[in-house]
């Protein structure tokens, strides 16, 4: 039992291939089969018990990108997540006046930020996600609001949070279709909050900076 275990974690009795296959098998969120100790029995390696595997996890690792694919466009929805996602994610009961606020949303995206992602990651350190779920696998989502920006990140069990879109929000009135100028802004209008971020560019005297309205 403890030597199969150690002998993963090494990959020493193991190919490369076989071993990251059988670390997605008994990966620490999904199984709890280490808690055997010396009572555990390691599974059969055969080349068809492989195969099968094989089949399974590709099917696990599909559904996984295409949670991260979904969280990141502008479908998803932190009030009704879908069936890609855990159940619970989804409240049986729904407060309407914050789905409609939600719903009133357009969304830009921002590859702008998504590319130049410096400035937002010190931003995050201090900031309080408005949505923060995990999977069975323990991968994290969070979505932050920053101004009027709203950055989706994730993290894997272990691994780093990475931002992996940006959007800034308005409602549909103030959305600019694609090949059409923006209006101009009326006289009575004014600017509620304007936030400022500093980026050293990597010279000590040369900095980025960003405007959030």
């Amino acid at each position: 039992g403890s030597s199969f275990w150690s002998s993963l974690e090494d990959g020493a009795a193991f190919s490369a291939e076989d071993a990251n296959l059988l670390r997605e098998v008994f990966h620490p969120c999904l199984s709890d089969r280490r808690e055997e100790g010396d009572h555990f029995a390691p599974p059969p390696t055969s080349a068809s018990y492989m195969q099968k595997l094989k089949h399974l996890v590709k099917g696990e690792q599909m559904v996984r990108r295409q949670r991260v694919e979904h969280f990141h466009s502008t479908e998803f929805n932190m009030d009704t997540a879908g069936p890609l996602f855990p159940p619970s994610w989804t409240a049986s009961f729904e407060i309407e006046q914050q789905i409609e606020k939600r719903a009133a949303e357009a969304l830009q995206p921002r590859m702008d930020f998504v590319v130049e992602t410096g400035v937002l990651r010190e931003a995050l350190q201090s900031a309080t996600p408005v949505f923060d779920k995990h999977t069975e696998d323990g991968m994290r989502f969070r979505i932050y609001k920053i101004g009027s920006l709203q950055v989706r990140t994730t993290q894997e069990h272990g691994g780093d949070e990475t931002i992996g879109m940006v959007f800034s929000t308005c409602v549909p009135s103030q959305a600019v279709p694609f090949g059409r100028q923006a209006q101009s802004i009326k006289d009575h209008e004014r600017i509620v909050k304007a936030t400022e971020y500093v980026e050293r560019t990597g010279s000590s005297v040369e900095f980025k900076s960003y405007v959030v309205l």
